[in-house]
């Protein structure tokens, strides 16, 4: 099941395998094709791997969209940008 991007920012935070994630809209244009994701780490070992960003983003979005993840990370948050070559919805 899918969520499309308004019920992702509508809803509060999810959880994912005892990560919490959080959705935040920040310019409805680049919406369509751009997302963050972020997290908090309190310890190193907090970090979630690259590969399980990958596919959680690949079940998000969709099979079928390409996207790029860029880390933005910081030594108290793991940030993904996540640019879709695609339209998301």
């Amino acid at each position: 099941m899918y969520l499309g991007v308004e019920e992702l920012l509508n809803s509060p935070v999810l959880s994912v395998e005892n990560f919490d994630i959080k959705f935040k809209r920040t310019d409805q244009l680049i919406d369509r094709y751009n997302f963050i994701l972020k997290t908090s780490m309190n310890d190193p070992q907090d970090k979630i791997n690259e590969n399980r960003v990958q596919l959680y983003t690949s079940l998000l979005v969709g099979g079928d969209i390409k996207f790029t993840i860029d880390d933005r990370s910081t030594m108290n948050e793991q940030i993904f940008l996540i640019q879709c070559n695609n339209e998301i919805g």
